[in-house]
């Protein structure tokens, strides 16, 4: 054997190290995947793991149809709901790229028809949820491309809840306005240029907006049901190409591993740039922070962007009726988490394991102790919040708060306007707060990346 031959072969084994020692941590994760299935009720999931440019751990559990039992498979697309948002930002911002939008100009520059304050708004508002719309979403309808286009121009003003940029809150129609923005610019539909310039490029051949396309692949059903229920499989399927852009895609784990691979290794896939550097450092950094749920967490071009246990994290989930899913990356690791499940519930314990066998994270810090609730406080928070149609009481209850928005949550005070809540559908708890204006009086209740503005 020659010297350069052993030398090759010490490299090789060097490299191997880190996954073989986290071969025995990954059975580990098995296990935890399986109870939370079961802890939720989700008939079935997939778990995907990336490392550098390789997908190290990738797994279907359990079944894509409860009442067929056909076993999940790696390879079965899903509902990926919001994470839809990455896909629809990056095919704006390639054609920002070729200088054909200004994101920072008034969008009315460039869509004609819009009443005047939603002309007004800008691309950067709109893929930072900070244009002050209200969130709604319609969830059954057409399946036409050209719906997209109608239901944009048929937007009021009376969309609006607050003035843009003085909040962040979720915000869909912002990005069907943004998914339109990209077919007017492109000279073809949403879906067509989202295919061409993002899908197509980077190698996701499964991927697909369309059902009709998407059901002639191998997929998972969604299902639904309360809570402490049975899962049931839904029908009819969710679909409305009114809002496509906002999170209708289909996909799956070894196709959304490529869009990792490349973001973590600056566009690079396949030894060709398929994503360019400056839509990367566009999408994850940190424009506005987020009030609520996510601590210290901040929000980018259809990516979040938090630091998790002295590691820097940028993610995505998405929910639909039926499903769930979770996007997360590392870039300084080349770490990225993928999970899929066919029931509306994160498989938060799922994606926490994952990110411990792969990352270098510290301990986890103690639970907040809670907190009293002062007098003045209750009366500076106590009242009536409003967005759209959706209303949230807030009101003393003893010593504390509570949440009343159909049933009853209790608020844990955890710091200053932060507080904790359990939500149906999350098996741990939320951060919810209160945001001030420039007056220092409460003027947002921010709950589920949502404000809702005080009545």
């Amino acid at each position: 054997m020659t010297k350069q031959l052993s030398m090759c072969l010490v490299l090789v084994v060097l490299l191997a190290l880190p996954l073989a020692a986290q071969q025995p941590r990954l059975a580990e994760l098995d296990a935890v995947i399986q109870a939370e299935l079961e802890q939720t009720k989700t008939p079935g999931a997939v778990v995907a793991i990336v490392q550098g440019d390789k997908i190290v751990y990738n797994k279907g559990f359990g079944f894509a149809n409860i009442e067929s039992k056909q076993p999940v498979t790696p390879d079965m697309l899903f509902r990926i709901g919001s994470m839809t948002k990455m896909y629809t930002a990056a095919t704006l911002l390639t054609l920002a790229e070729e200088g054909k939008i200004d994101l920072h100009a008034p969008i009315g520059k460039y869509l004609s028809g819009l009443p005047p304050r939603l002309s007004a708004v800008t691309a950067h508002q709109l893929l930072t949820h900070t244009a002050g719309l209200m969130d709604r979403v319609s969830l059954v309808g057409t399946h036409d491309d050209v719906k997209l286009g109608e239901a944009v121009q048929s937007y009021q003003d009376s969309l609006f809840f607050s003035e843009p940029g003085d909040v962040f809150s979720y915000q869909n129609p912002a990005w069907s306005l943004a998914g339109y923005l990209s077919e007017k610019l492109a000279g073809e539909f949403y879906s067509k240029a989202m295919e061409n310039r993002i899908l197509k490029p980077l190698g996701m051949k499964q991927t697909t907006i369309h059902p009709t396309i998407a059901m002639t692949y191998p997929m998972s059903v969604g299902h639904i049901g309360n809570p402490d229920s049975p899962a049931q499989v839904m029908r009819p399927i969710e679909d409305n190409s009114r809002d496509w852009p906002a999170g209708f895609l289909f996909s799956n784990t070894t196709d959304l591993a490529r869009f990792a691979m490349a973001f973590m290794n600056g566009g690079r896939l396949d030894g060709k740039q398929v994503l360019s550097e400056k839509i990367i450092a566009q999408m994850s950094k940190p424009y506005v922070p987020m009030q609520s749920q996510i601590e210290d967490g901040f929000y980018g071009y259809g990516l979040m962007s938090l630091k998790q246990r002295g590691v820097e994290l940028v993610e995505h989930g998405g929910t639909m009726a039926g499903f769930a899913s979770d996007f997360v990356m590392a870039p300084a690791q080349r770490v990225a988490v993928i999970v899929l499940a066919n029931r509306r519930f994160h498989l938060m314990k799922t994606v926490d394991k994952a990110l411990e066998v792969m990352l270098p994270f510290t301990p986890k810090p103690p639970t907040p102790k809670p907190l009293d609730v002062t007098a003045s406080e209750c009366d500076e928070y106590v009242g009536v919040y409003a967005q759209n149609m959706a209303k949230i009481e807030i009101v003393k209850e003893g010593n504390g708060l509570v949440l009343k928005q159909g049933g009853t949550i209790p608020l844990t005070k955890i710091g200053k306007d932060t507080f904790t809540a359990v939500f149906p559908g999350f098996t741990e708890p939320l951060r919810v707060a209160f945001v001030r204006g420039n007056d220092g009086k409460v003027k947002y209740f921010h709950v589920r990346l949502r404000a809702y503005k005080r009545q």
